[in-house]
């Protein structure tokens, strides 16, 4: 009887941890690809900005639409548009989109840069 009462444990025990197993894995791959997603997005991020600061490689930055693949996996866009207002801001938006099993998945991000018309 106590074999059979610590078999019936191990089995339910097994079976919850098996039932477990399937959702941790893609818990870890969900945040892996949120993770590599949010790298792409912030390298654009930094190169644009660094564009726009310097002064140097300022074609980087010219008003408009643009997409890459860095990876297989993730496809990126982003967009510069250019306030001609007084304080001359221009809003970066990246967005890497991947494919996921319930559907598209994406990471944006946004930032606001100020940039003279000395520089332009």
């Amino acid at each position: 009887m106590e074999m059979l009462t610590a078999s019936l444990l191990l089995a339910t025990v097994l079976l919850a941890v098996g039932m477990i197993y399937p959702r941790g894995m893609s818990a870890i791959t969900d945040s892996s690809d949120r993770a590599r997603a949010s790298n792409l997005a912030q390298t654009k991020i930094e190169e644009l900005l660094e564009a726009a600061t310097s002064g140097r490689n300022l074609g980087k930055v010219k008003e408009g639409n643009y997409e890459d693949q860095p990876d297989p996996r993730f496809a990126r866009s982003w967009s510069v548009v250019r306030d001609r207002s007084e304080r001359a801001l221009t809003d970066l938006t990246v967005t890497v989109t991947w494919k996921h099993p319930q559907g598209q998945r994406s990471v944006t991000l946004r930032t606001l840069v100020a940039v003279t018309e000395a520089e332009t």
